[in-house]
């Protein structure tokens, strides 16, 4: 059976969510899953005590990052690398993920970020494909647009790849399938061609997005069947990247889940009613409940 790590970085600002997650995981993940929250050291027991409960382990993001980075105390998206520069919040977050995954013993991850509910039941049928493949999100009908253009160039100028503003693929989602090794030899391939330690030269990067540098380097560098990874454009999680949500927006949201989402993702920065997002979650959850009960009800009946 297929090990599967569901992997999480979140903070205390965004608990409740990620409790929502964890449930969720708890509630529908097949049993070959395990959820990894992985938080800031000094958050670690208000997390244990939210998220352990359901089963999540929980881990100090401070053992996938370099001691050379200094955090300052005024600011949890900054901190200070030795040269002076200062590390955005969301490029130290890319870097403990591909940490994570050169780690791992797993056969594939599972990214979720903490603004992403698992609402259905999922097995390695999510990830797994036939002769031992992984599907990975990638959109020929997504991701050409100027704000994602500077993550292709980075990813090809990191890679030692002619730079180019798009690579025919989009591969940014959520419930973010990877293979480990795959990871490693990524790391491999950015430490050769720059000469530095992979964190070092990541943690410097202006801009940056883990989900294109992955994708570019699978692409370009192993190609899809090398990497076992098969190439697939659809989606599997219901979102929003919307401003705002009214109660009103957001409950017609939840309306339009259809068959294929297993997951919800109402990004975090959306101002939106959290109280409402719970409920509409557990309403999901409780008419799947049903839902499973009928049809094992109707099965037994015939």
């Amino acid at each position: 059976m297929a090990h599967v790590v569901i992997v999480t970085p979140s903070f205390r600002f965004d608990l409740e969510r990620c409790e929502l997650l964890a449930e969720g995981v708890a509630r529908f993940a097949a049993k070959e899953f395990r959820q990894v929250v992985i938080v800031p050291r000094m958050e670690l027991g208000l997390f244990r005590d939210r998220v352990g409960r359901f089963g999540a382990t929980v881990l100090p993001e401070e053992e996938l990052l370099p001691s050379w980075l200094l955090r300052l105390p005024f600011s949890r998206k900054w901190q200070l690398s030795p040269r002076g520069w200062p590390v955005r919040g969301w490029i130290r977050q890319q870097v403990m993920k591909i940490a994570f995954a050169c780690h791992s013993t797993a056969d594939a991850l599972l990214f979720a970020d903490s603004d992403t509910c698992i609402v259905r039941p999922v097995d390695g049928s999510l990830l797994f494909r036939p002769g031992g493949r992984v599907r990975l999100i990638a959109d020929p009908a997504d991701g050409n647009v100027p704000t994602h253009h500077a993550w292709y160039q980075g990813a090809g100028r990191l890679l030692g790849l002619p730079p180019e503003d798009y690579s025919g693929f989009g591969f940014i989602g959520n419930l973010v399938p990877w293979v480990p090794d795959v990871a490693r030899s990524m790391v491999w391939r950015l430490q050769e061609v720059n000469g530095v330690d992979w964190r070092w030269l990541l943690l410097h990067q202006r801009t940056l997005s883990e989900y294109v540098l992955y994708g570019v380097f699978v692409q370009k560098v192993l190609g899809f069947d090398a990497a076992r990874h098969l190439p697939e454009a659809h989606k599997q999680v219901l979102e929003t990247w919307t401003d705002q949500l009214s109660d009103e927006g957001l409950v017609r949201f939840f309306s339009t889940i259809g068959p294929q989402h297993v997951a919800v993702h109402v990004q975090s920065k959306v101002r939106y009613s959290l109280s409402l997002y719970a409920r509409a979650i557990r309403s999901v959850w409780e008419s799947g409940s049903a839902a499973t009960q009928e049809a094992g009800s109707a099965s037994t009946d015939g």
